[in-house]
This record gives C-alpha cells, sequence and structure tokens, in this order.
C-alpha cells in the first residue's frame, strides 16, 4: 500500500473472555470497520478462512493442527461495508492450534483483507484490489 494513502480499514482480533479449560472451544472474534468517507467492497472468507496466520510466542504445550483441508483456489466472497460499519464474524481458534497443556500463551494473528472502492459486480472495477493486514497480539490462560 502507497505509504502516503491513508487506510480504509480498520480492524482487529479479540477473545471473548480471557481463561479456558484443556479442550474447550475457543472462539475469536473478528471485526473489520470502513474508516473511511466512502463505502468499500471487502473479500475475506468468514469460515475458517486459510488466510488466517497464527502464530505462539515463546510456549510449549501446543500442537498447530494439520487436518486442516486444502481448498484450492476459489473466490472470495464480496461484502459491502458503508463509511463506519463494522463487520463482524467468529473463527474457532481450536481450528489452527489445540492446547495440551494448562499455562498462559501469547498469540499473534493476523489476516490479509482484500478491499477495492468498487464492487467486482459493477463490471467498472478495472483498479487492483487493495490489501490491508490486520494484526492482533491476545494473551489467554489454559487451565485443567
Amino acid at each position: 500500500m502507497d505509504k502516503t494513502q491513508e487506510s480504509s480499514l480498520a480492524g482487529c482480533f479479540q477473545l471473548d473472555k480471557s481463561n479456558y479449560c484443556i479442550n474447550e472451544n475457543i472462539w475469536l472474534d473478528f471485526s473489520i470497520e470502513n474508516t473511511s468517507k466512502k463505502e468499500v467492497y471487502v473479500f475475506f472468507q468468514k469460515e475458517e478462512p486459510e488466510e488466517i496466520k497464527i502464530e505462539v510466542k515463546e510456549s510449549k504445550g501446543y500442537a498447530m493442527n494439520s487436518n486442516k483441508q486444502e481448498l484450492g483456489i476459489s473466490l472470495l466472497p464480496e461484502y459491502e461495508l458503508k463509511p463506519g460499519k463494522e463487520l463482524s464474524t467468529k473463527y474457532l481458534l481450536n481450528h489452527w492450534i489445540e492446547f495440551e497443556k494448562k499455562g498462559i500463551y501469547t498469540i499473534t494473528v493476523s489476516i490479509n483483507i482484500e478491499y477495492n472502492g468498487i464492487s467486482i459486480k459493477s463490471n467498472q472495477s478495472k483498479d487492483l484490489n487493495k490489501t490491508e493486514t490486520i494484526t492482533s497480539i491476545i494473551s489467554l490462560e489454559i487451565t485443567e
């Protein structure tokens, strides 16, 4: 993204609580807001996107899940996001990582969101999509 261009999107990942038991489902709340003065059209997968990157810092006692299926090439759905409006969804963190031991974990979660100022449905979108990377660092505690 051009450094002189103002970002159109802001977003974050959050947990609904900070303490979980081993084998408990851990949901990541993801929200993205249009901070520009014009509508934007965002493209991302609302359910278990392969574009999410997970990194665990300074901890042992977890395993990255390798049973994910490759979905192949697919078109991402388009969502219209008016100025000041927000779009949100939930992702199951356990899809990517399994916590096997109790402890405090610090996790970096990021996703690349593609967007454009014109809908691809209009057949007028000649510009390449822009990309915004949304990154959050979250901490959680696993207890027995």
